[in-house]
């Protein structure tokens, strides 16, 4: 399987600088490594307001705002891609309640359901199942949890 993202030296080659000045704004914080390499679109957004600064063309204010706003842009795409994959990997929150929710009452009334023609094990299970305690507040605590 193939890495996605660039190593330094390919961004730095595709972007006409040495490849220490981007180690230099990896070592600052405004180029992030994912898994060891550069993802393009955020290092672009983070590093190209720190190369225009040289050329001297406005304000230092202004260039420190853009900066400043562009590091945050490519640091929220970042996260926002995080985050989806993670929502891709693990699901929604309510979908995982529910599911806790109706294992839950599966295990109860399955249980239930075995004993329900003995006495003594339907004795057994209701004493079991006090000792479990509400497997449904359980499940909503483990989702939680999780």
């Amino acid at each position: 399987m193939k890495s996605s993202g660039m190593t330094v030296a390919q961004y730095a080659k595709s972007r006409g600088v040495a490849p220490r000045a981007i180690e230099e704004q990896i070592e600052k914080g405004n180029i992030r490594l994912r898994k060891g390499r550069i993802d393009p679109r955020q290092a672009d957004n983070a590093y190209a307001p720190s190369r225009s600064m040289i050329s001297g063309r406005d304000d230092p204010g202004q260039r420190s705002a853009r900066s400043k706003i562009a590091v945050t842009r490519g640091t929220l795409a970042q996260e926002r891609e995080q985050l989806q994959a993670l929502g891709a990997r693990y699901g929604r929150h309510d979908d995982a309640l529910e599911l806790a929710h109706s294992r839950a009452d599966e295990v109860t009334s399955g249980l239930r359901a075995l004993a329900k023609d003995d006495p003594l094990f339907a004795r057994f299970v209701e004493l079991v199942l006090d000792d479990l305690g509400d497997l449904r507040a359980q499940s909503t605590a483990d989702v939680e949890r999780c």
